[in-house]
């Protein structure tokens, strides 16, 4: 951005301010009164023990002050790989400062900060959308129920920064700034994290196909401006690495489809003896339908399914969630903000999927049904933010119609009527207002009470 650039987007601040003082600073003290509880939360998560935890992030830092007191590292190979995008970023606090107390609380609290971050995003992109501070505050304590997202936030993970990325890509999807930056999100992500890259790959190419066969765009222009231009860019700022992979290091490219896959947390394929066999081995798995059956009905695994996919994202508020999927996104937000209501629903959508097919499979010893809980915790953790827009969503059309039986009791009922000609019972007798509150007071009540955060962390004295 250019000064003027960034002089206009604060002068349009001020104006706001100005022009509806008591509904922004209302948002700011949501933003702000969240994120205090955030704090807070991640504050006695943080501090229940002082080592840091025994994860894999954390052994990176430990092989880098080997390195550092005595030039070379304690092992030839670090067993767990990493992109290197994530590895330059776990690492640069302790190249800028190489001192103990600054590493130890830099990777102790960075997970306030970056929640915090998500948090304001959250928000800005809620406020946008909806226009209702009612809802921001909604959105956001949804995203302090998530068990997921606090989870790996607060363990200042490889999956953190592309999680903040894809949520903030969707303002580019309502900005004035061009599609095809989109291209420069994805590299990032695919740095530091290329499951969260492909999986955003995988929904963006979803709605440039339904954007595509859309008869209201034109189709040469739509092919230009969202494919074409997006896919040129992403080649380019891929090339450094393509030629560093296959040139400087001088591997095969079997040896780069192994080292992406590792990548993604799957065991690498082992097709250089004998590829036909090994892809024959892999597309025809024996499955037998009478045996699926069995182990849905007796075990269930769709319901247990159904539990776990509530117990990660956002509770049982997860169920409202799903009308959203039959509600009309052009008709309710706009032409404008379509896009960013039918991401959601696709992030829905294919988290449903994942997870079905994990019931389907769960016994299966095939190699991808054997990692297909890590690939679904990852992909879980990177669409709740979608997720979380979608169920506000839907909020909003129950509101909506409360508001409409409002209407229609006035109507009907004198009596009703009477009482909310008067300032004090309107407030707390309208259907809608009635609906906010208990919506409200069993978020709070979720958040204090029910919230399960699974950590999967054990901490090295």
């Amino acid at each position: 951005m250019t000064r003027e650039e960034i002089s206009k987007f604060i002068t349009s601040i001020k104006k706001n301010f100005k022009r509806k003082p008591q509904d922004s600073w209302f948002f700011v003290a949501i933003i702000f009164l969240i994120i205090i509880i955030q704090i807070v939360v991640q504050w006695r998560v943080i501090t229940q023990k002082y080592p840091l935890p025994g994860l894999d992030t954390y052994g990176w830092v430990g092989h880098m002050w080997f390195l550092l007191e005595n030039g070379y590292f304690w092992r030839e190979r670090y067993p767990i790989h990493y992109p290197r995008g994530f590895i330059f970023f776990i690492l640069a606090p302790v190249l800028i400062n190489p001192n103990y107390k600054f590493t130890y609380l830099y990777f102790k609290l960075a997970g306030i900060p970056i929640m915090s971050f998500y948090l304001i995003i959250m928000a800005i992109i809620l406020k946008q959308l909806f226009k209702k501070n009612y809802l921001v505050l909604v959105g956001l304590m949804l995203t302090l129920i998530s068990n997921i997202i606090l989870s790996r936030f607060s363990l200042n993970s490889s999956s953190t920064i592309p999680t903040i990325m894809i949520l903030a890509s969707i303002i580019i999807f309502r900005s004035k700034c061009p599609f095809y930056l989109i291209a420069f999100f994805i590299q990032l992500m695919f740095l530091f994290n290329p499951l969260y890259a492909l999986c955003y790959v995988i929904i963006l190419g979803l709605l440039i196909f339904f954007r595509v066969i859309n008869k209201d765009y034109v189709f040469k222009k739509t092919l230009i401006d969202f494919i074409i231009k997006p896919i040129i860019l992403y080649i380019f700022l891929l090339l450094t690495f393509i030629i560093h992979t296959l040139i400087v290091q001088q591997i095969t490219f079997i040896d780069l489809i192994n080292a992406f896959l590792v990548n993604f947390g799957i065991r690498p394929l082992n097709i250089n003896f004998n590829i036909t066999f090994m892809f024959l081995k892999l597309s025809s798995p024996s499955i037998n339908v009478s045996d699926i059956l069995k182990n849905i009905f007796p075990k269930n695994n769709v319901i247990d399914t159904f539990r776990d996919l509530e117990r990660r994202t956002i509770s049982f508020f997860i169920i409202i969630t799903f009308v959203s999927l039959f509600l009309p996104a052009k008709k309710m937000v706009g032409e404008n903000y379509k896009i960013i209501i039918n991401f959601g629903k696709l992030s829905l959508l294919i988290i449903i999927g994942f997870y079905i097919v994990e019931a389907l499979f769960i016994d299966s010893s095939n190699i991808f049904a054997q990692n297909l809980g890590w690939f679904i915790t990852r992909v879980t953790e990177a669409l709740t933010g979608p997720i979380i827009i979608l169920s506000c969503f839907a909020i909003t059309f129950i509101i909506d119609k409360a508001r409409i039986f409002t209407l229609y009791l006035r109507y009907k009922y004198s009596l009703y009527d009477n009482l909310l000609r008067s300032k004090i019972h309107s407030k707390f007798l309208k259907i809608e207002n009635i609906m906010m509150i208990i919506l409200l007071i069993s978020l709070f009540s979720t958040f204090i009470v029910h919230r399960n955060v699974t950590y999967y962390a054990e901490f090295d004295e």
